[in-house]
């Protein structure tokens, strides 16, 4: 039960991915098109690739430390990881400060559990 909402969250990004490969028209093997598919499909990928070590953070600190703060860092991950994706996906134009900000809030939070 512990790991529920992160898998939530990974399926609704993906579901994300799926909806932008209908939208514009790519094909699942496929995984370049136009840049609003590749910044989707990139910005999925960067959490998936930050996954394993939330978890192992998030785990370790539930065992050692304490669940509540694991509960807690762990909500603040989730919705850290939704506001840098819904920053990704935005055009380079709009998102340059906020993606700054965006990563260093995640990599505070994946830090800080």
């Amino acid at each position: 039960m512990r790991c529920l909402y992160p898998c939530l969250l990974l399926g609704y990004l993906a579901r994300r991915v799926g909806l932008s490969r209908i939208a514009h028209k790519v094909m699942p093997p496929s995984v370049t098109g136009p840049p609003e598919f590749e910044r989707t499909f990139r910005a999925h990928q960067n959490c998936v690739e930050c996954y394993p070590v939330f978890l192992v953070t998030l785990w370790t600190c539930g065992v050692f430390f304490s669940e509540v703060a694991a509960a807690g860092g762990g909500l603040m991950y989730i919705i850290a990881r939704q506001i840098y994706f819904n920053g990704y996906v935005k055009s380079n134009k709009k998102r340059s400060l906020k993606k700054i900000c965006d990563s260093i809030s995640v990599k505070y939070v994946t830090t800080s559990i």
